[in-house]
């Protein structure tokens, strides 16, 4: 079966919507701290980033190991406190 490309939108956001249980509005009103705040409590951890290839330039800052947010929060507070 070809679905149109209306009704494979329809179709891919009443999947999100089921998938996450947020209407399509909730999640598009949602800021990125919110959407990384509900993603950790429903995984049960912190969020970590990482990168899989090699910048070409000044580098990337993380080099090859991942950063948790508690990490990232707790320099961003010490470098704050350092004014």
């Amino acid at each position: 079966m070809i679905l149109k490309s209306d009704q494979l939108s329809e179709s891919l956001i009443r999947r999100i919507e089921a998938r996450t249980g947020k209407s399509a509005e909730e999640l598009k009103s949602e800021t990125l701290w919110q959407k990384r705040t509900r993603i950790a409590n429903a995984k049960g951890k912190d969020m970590q980033f990482t990168r899989n290839f090699p910048l070409i330039g000044r580098g990337c800052v993380l080099g090859d190991h991942l950063v948790s947010t508690s990490k990232v929060n707790h320099d961003i507070d010490q470098l704050l406190s350092a004014r």
